[in-house]
């Protein structure tokens, strides 16, 4: 299982680590402040993973196919999977 770790910028220390079960291999991140989501892509299983931060947990995770990992595809992922998103795709 992948996991991920929450960074404290004013210090800059890992103050935690957070599972992503579900995922294998996490590759690209793509952080959504505004709602304080995370898509995480992970190459091992191919899956996209959305980690809420609020929630420190993951709460869905999509099948994306080979290639489809690269932190420039994620963007375009989340758009299409989570259409109020779109806005990401467009970057």
């Amino acid at each position: 299982m992948s996991s991920t770790a929450g960074i404290d910028p004013a210090v800059d220390r890992i103050v935690a680590r957070y599972a992503l079960p579900g995922g294998e291999q996490n590759h690209g991140l793509l952080i959504d402040s505004p709602d304080r989501l995370a898509f995480v892509a992970c190459q091992g299983n191919d899956k996209l993973l959305v980690f809420d931060m609020r929630a420190q947990r993951v709460v869905q995770a999509f099948d994306i196919g080979k290639d489809q990992t690269s932190s420039r595809s994620i963007p375009r992922l989340a758009g299409s999977m989570w259409p109020e998103k779109r806005a990401l795709s467009q970057s």
